[in-house]
């Protein structure tokens, strides 16, 4: 970007600009500011060595090191402001802050690199208490990042000071601390450190260390030397817009592109030759060498140097279209009202482009927990179903196991068939209601079980309906002298119950009773075993 261009452009703004301040012949009103790195391993210098040595090895911290950052800042009256130093950390910790040059301020950043907040910081606290009544203040400074913004500028506009903003890409030229004071300053700092591992056999250069050998170095070469060099050399003050040497430009001249176009020999081609000689421009100041494709011609010969003349080849300035760009190339006065505005439209035009990311985020985190919701009550849903589909499972075991039960017990007096004491006793199903009976509650033995089976069931399922009413009435068993009677009562009866009151209805309808100690007339031809087996027998706990 280093150009004459550029930098006549850049001196043309500076100029009118100082001349708007009217501090061209004020130095104690014109700053520089630039921050630069410095390393705890230093870059050690040159060494003698004896001729011929293929190795001379020279003593230095360690390969890797940590970076601090300082900022600087002088005005062309030779006045140095107090520096600020930037660690790498979270916190200052209060042993790195003995030995350093008087009023430094100390900061902090997660990379030792400096950013916004602390520039904004060191232009608060340390830049404008340190600077004189006289106003307006140029400070001149390159185009990083941490030197705009909204705050700080609009901070630097009430305080009149007027920040200048150098071309980019040429501060190694145009910055005064850059061009005599920071290279100066490191040379020291690496000469104190040498000194410093010398004097300390087996130690290394620390952070701890740093702020002692910084402080050497910057003493030493912060003067008025420097200093006036730096401004001269930039044609900052005395302001000097031919400061810069050529030389400075190198590759970076501006410069147009060569063409070579072949010219025809035909005739009839003077009107081509027309259009083209509008479009190209020959060159007055040096002679053009002949193409290679043009006939060699004797120069003795008139003739030939009519046609050398003709059919010399020309150059052709290609005229370069600019592109339109974003990236700043040219110098900038950043406390201007347009360039402020400006700022401040892209500053809310950034605000805006992120809020609406910011909004697409929630919006993303609240799509994102509704469905992780939905997941989750989908998924208690389906453990409840499956909660309710076990339930009713087990409740149809349940139902099984009880109908499981049920079959495994007389319907009549409840006895359960493996705790039969009479392991000889046969048990007797219903063939209209499928329950099982004992078959002495039955009432009836060998040939009278195919009478109860078959004809006589129809009487248990007559008595439960017709003998007893509906479903509803409630009856209890009393003992009488002629048996038991079944009796309405107020207490709800089961269905167990219900069978037992048939069943007892059937055996007094077969003059059978089944109540023990009270035997109606027909009983007592029967046998003794009989009796005993027709006894209702007290339920098992």
């Amino acid at each position: 970007m280093l150009n004459p261009n550029v930098i006549s452009a850049y001196f043309q703004k500076l100029g009118s600009f100082m001349d708007k301040l009217n501090i061209k012949d004020k130095p104690q009103q014109i700053f520089n500011a630039d921050e630069t790195g410095v390393s705890t391993v230093h870059d050690p210098s040159k060494v003698v060595g004896k001729r011929g040595k293929k190795s001379v090895h020279s003593k230095t911290s360690g390969e890797r090191g940590e970076n601090v950052t300082a900022l600087c800042c002088v005005n062309a009256e030779a006045r140095v402001l107090p520096p600020m130093l930037i660690f790498n950390g979270q916190i200052v910790s209060q042993s790195l802050m003995g030995n350093v040059p008087a009023n430094t301020l100390f900061a902090c950043s997660k990379s030792s690199f400096i950013d916004s907040d602390l520039f904004s910081n060191w232009f608060q606290k340390l830049f404008i208490p340190n600077l004189s009544p006289q106003r307006p203040v140029l400070l001149i400074l390159d185009g990083h990042s941490s030197h705009i913004t909204v705050d700080l500028l609009e901070t630097a506009v009430s305080n009149q000071i007027e920040m200048f903003c150098l071309p980019p890409h040429t501060t190694h030229w145009t910055q005064p601390l850059d061009r005599s004071v920071f290279g100066p300053l490191k040379r020291s700092y690496n000469l104190c450190c040498e000194a410093f591992l010398r004097q300390n056999p087996g130690r290394i250069v620390t952070r701890y260390d740093f702020c002692g050998l910084f402080k050497q170095a910057f003493n030493e070469k912060m003067n008025l030397v420097n200093i006036f060099s730096g401004f001269r050399a930039t044609g900052i003050f005395p302001f000097k817009p031919n400061a810069i040497p050529i030389e400075a430009y190198g590759p970076s001249k501006t410069s147009v592109v060569e063409v070579e176009v072949e010219a025809s020999t035909e005739n009839g081609n003077e009107d081509r030759n027309e259009q083209n000689q509008s479009r190209v421009t020959a060159t007055a100041n040096e002679e053009q060498p002949v193409s290679a494709v043009s006939p060699q011609v004797p120069s003795t010969s008139s003739e030939g140097n009519y046609l050398r003349e003709i059919l010399r080849t020309p150059k052709v300035v290609k005229e370069r279209t600019e592109k339109k760009t974003r990236r700043v190339t040219e110098a900038r006065c950043l406390t201007e009202r347009e360039f402020l505005d400006e700022l401040k439209r892209k500053e809310e035009e950034k605000n805006r482009v992120q809020e609406g990311k910011d909004q697409r985020k929630r919006e993303r985190e609240e799509k994102k927990k509704t469905k992780e919701l939905e997941q989750t009550l989908k998924k208690s849903s389906k453990a409840k179903k499956n909660t309710q589909k076990r339930l009713a499972k087990n409740k149809e075991n349940d139902r099984t196991l009880a109908k499981d039960q049920s079959d495994s017990c007389c319907t009549y007096c409840n006895g359960n068939y493996m705790d039969d004491d009479s392991d000889d006793e046969d048990w007797v199903k219903c063939t209209r209601c499928s329950d099982w009976y004992h078959e002495s509650c039955t009432g009836k033995f060998g040939h009278e079980l195919s009478h109860f089976i078959e004809i006589d069931d129809q009487h248990c399922i007559e008595a439960s309906c017709s003998d007893y009413g509906d479903n509803n009435t409630e009856y209890t068993l009393s003992q009488t002298s002629e048996g038991s009677v079944w009796t309405p009562s107020a207490s709800q009866e089961d269905g167990n119950s219900k069978k037992r009151k048939a069943l007892d209805s059937f055996l007094l309808t077969c003059g059978a009773s089944p109540v023990k100690k009270t035997l109606i007339a027909e009983w007592r031809g029967c046998s003794e075993r009989t009796k005993s087996d027709y006894i209702i027998k007290p339920p098992k706990f």
